[in-house]
């Protein structure tokens, strides 16, 4: 069966740059879907690798798209700053479900299963397991404050490199909670006060956006397209990566603050709501690659 249109998924992979050769030698459209962030840091040796394939390949995967989807204006910069066309760049919003964070959760049962008294701050890490996750801070950060305040509990949850790490930490501290890879993200969400992803790069994250659906303020860094979804200390706290102390301090603010946490929520749960829905942002897409398609179709009669 042959395709109509070719879209290569986050820029940064192979695949990518395949898919728009593929498309270009059967001669149809080809959308490059820009997701995620270049590296900016050294953690896993990456930025080396990035700046290389940014400066080959991804220009050539660039120069090859027909459109290019980037997932917040934030992200315009990368392809206009490796000579792509802005009359290429479509800002389309990653979106999430509501109908999973908007069901009946039982947060009682939840924490009972879990051994977590009503009582205690719940401070969530929902992410893959890698250096770049920043969840070595975390870690550093998390057995500080846990030494200090017994009624926080940090619940851990997700599979990677660092498991074995994240086990053997969990193993030594009892408020400190590692659950493994679950899917069952939204009760997770909803037994919890706060969100926290401290990495060192990021696109759009999903994660933070499912957390702040959830109604919960989120602590992360001031990295990729953190900063377009937050306003520093409005909606959420962002700090530079790697900065453990303030890391730390955001968090006891938020620990004994109960009123800052419910306000940030429901401001969080509402610009979600309002900006960043599947419906809306699936409809967008579809509209897109429609249009290009009857474009492409036009040209085509045009020249026959």
């Amino acid at each position: 069966m042959k395709c109509d249109i070719l879209i290569g998924y986050s820029l940064q992979f192979f695949s990518c740059f395949s898919a728009a050769i593929a498309a270009k030698l059967n001669k149809i459209p080809f959308v490059c879907r820009i997701v995620g962030a270049s590296a900016t840091t050294n953690k896993g040796g990456i930025e080396l690798f990035s700046k290389i394939y940014d400066k080959s390949l991804a220009k050539i995967t660039l120069k090859l798209a027909d459109i290019i989807l980037v997932q917040t204006k934030s992200m315009i910069k990368r392809p206009l700053y490796l000579g792509a066309s802005l009359s290429k760049i479509i800002v389309v919003e990653d979106g999430i479900d509501f109908t999973r964070f908007s069901g009946n959760i039982n947060v009682k049962d939840i924490r009972k299963e879990l051994n977590i008294d009503d009582s205690k701050i719940v401070i969530s890490f929902i992410s893959r397991l890698f250096e770049l996750k920043g969840i070595e801070d975390l870690l550093d950060t998390a057995k500080e404050i846990i030494q200090e305040d017994e009624s926080v509990i940090f619940l851990i949850a997700g599979m990677g490199s660092l498991e074995r790490k994240v086990k053997r930490e969990a193993s030594l501290e009892k408020n400190l909670i590692y659950l493994g890879y679950r899917n069952d993200v939204p009760n997770l969400l909803a037994i919890s006060d706060i969100y926290v992803l401290p990495s060192y790069s990021e696109g759009l994250s999903p994660a933070i956006l499912e957390a702040m659906g959830s109604g919960l303020p989120v602590v992360t860094t001031n990295v990729g397209s953190n900063p377009d979804i937050s306003i520093n200390g409005k909606e959420n706290y962002l700090f530079e990566p790697g900065d453990k102390l303030s890391l730390k301090k955001i968090m006891i603010r938020l620990i004994h603050d109960k009123s800052l946490r419910e306000e940030m929520g429901k401001y969080n749960k509402k610009k979600i709501q309002q900006n960043f829905d599947l419906k809306d942002t699936t409809i967008k897409f579809l509209n897109i690659i429609k249009n290009l398609k009857n474009c492409h179709k036009a040209k085509n009669s045009i020249n026959t």
